[in-house]
């Protein structure tokens, strides 16, 4: 299968999570904390991004804190240590802004003086025109690009310290630069060739030449969902992300630009092959109890060998043969023979 190429931007996700990446976050998070003193404070005082030069200028306007949003502001930190000592499994942030919120709306603190910022929109703003004229404008452009490559920087480290993480819980290896370039397609879909039944090396090729792309990831699974032939809201995931405001998960929400989609309907289904269904059995079944030494333990080799053994002994001569066969027939067959030809 041919690998995604892109910049090697990747090596920056080599930063163990123990040292680099651990310092990185520690510093970010106290320049975070110390740029929120003002508003705790509710002083008027220059943003710096030096966390000395901001706790200077806090020191020299101290006279002038705003007591009213002071007292709110450490009545939800201490509601936050309470609920964290009581339970660690509580949304203990989550919680101490309800309650704060509460408290701004049943006793009205916006009259005492303390800063509301109102309504919080659910969902993201609409796609709009975006003016180029930064481009051309020296100090607007340097001011703006430290800035965004810092997070884009921060962003990277991140991203791959997790997908390192989960791949370690999992005994398996990633490529971080796949990691990235994996991350920037995550929004494109390509249905050209689609699959349905016992997925993914046992499912049944269909070619439907469609390709789908969206700013909203949620969204982009539902229209695809929807285009197999399923109900968006009772894949599990798609409800959950739609009641929590993560993005569209109703069909009829969606706007849909370019090709009429609205009456097509692949009837795809669902099957477990074999494999499959040993491993939900293990990860989610009746021998649960055997996952950890069965799939994160030196024994996993046990689990690819009974995969390969499976698809390319059993599977592959018995029926999926004739599957490839019908495959080869089709407009994209034809053309993935030719690619195997070197045409």
């Amino acid at each position: 299968m041919p690998r995604l190429r892109g910049y090697r931007f990747g090596h920056v996700g080599e930063l163990r999570v123990t040292g680099g990446v651990a310092g990185f976050r520690r510093r970010g998070r106290s320049a975070h904390r110390g740029g929120q003193i003002k508003h705790l404070l509710r002083l008027d005082i220059a943003r710096s991004p030096s966390l000395y030069k901001t706790l200077a200028a806090v020191a020299e306007d101290i006279l002038l804190t705003h007591w009213p949003s002071l007292l709110l502001g450490l009545g939800t930190v201490l509601i936050i240590v309470i609920v964290r000592r009581i339970s660690g499994r509580l949304p203990a942030s989550l919680i101490g802004i309800l309650m704060a919120g509460t408290i701004v709306a049943v006793v009205g603190v916006e009259s005492m003086g303390v800063a509301v910022i109102g309504e919080v929109s659910r969902s993201l703003p609409g796609v709009t025109a975006m003016s180029t004229s930064w481009l051309f404008d020296e100090e607007v452009f340097t001011a703006l690009v430290t800035g965004s490559l810092a997070v884009a920087a921060l962003g990277v480290v991140e991203a791959i310290s997790i997908a390192r993480e989960l791949a370690r819980q999992g005994g398996q290896r990633i490529d971080v630069n796949q990691e990235l370039v994996g991350q920037g397609v995550a929004n494109i879909a390509a249905g050209a060739f689609s699959g349905d039944g016992a997925g993914p090396r046992t499912m049944t090729p269909h070619g439907k030449n469609l390709i789908l792309a969206s700013a909203d990831s949620v969204a982009i699974d539902t229209v695809a969902a929807r285009l197999m032939g399923f109900d968006p809201m009772s894949i599990p995931y798609l409800r959950m992300c739609h009641e929590r405001g993560l993005g569209a998960a109703q069909f009829d929400e969606i706007e849909i630009l370019g090709e009429d989609i609205a009456e097509v309907n692949f009837g795809f289904h669902t099957k477990k092959s074999l494999v499959i269904w040993g491993d939900q059995l293990l990860r989610t079944g009746r021998l649960r109890f055997l996952e950890q030494i069965a799939l994160h333990s030196p024994l996993v080799v046990w689990a690819p060998m009974a995969s390969n053994i499976y698809h390319d002994w059993l599977w592959y001569p018995t029926v999926g043969k004739s599957i490839i066969r019908k495959f080869a027939k089709t407009e994209w067959g034809k053309l993935f023979e030719k690619y195997k030809r070197g045409g």
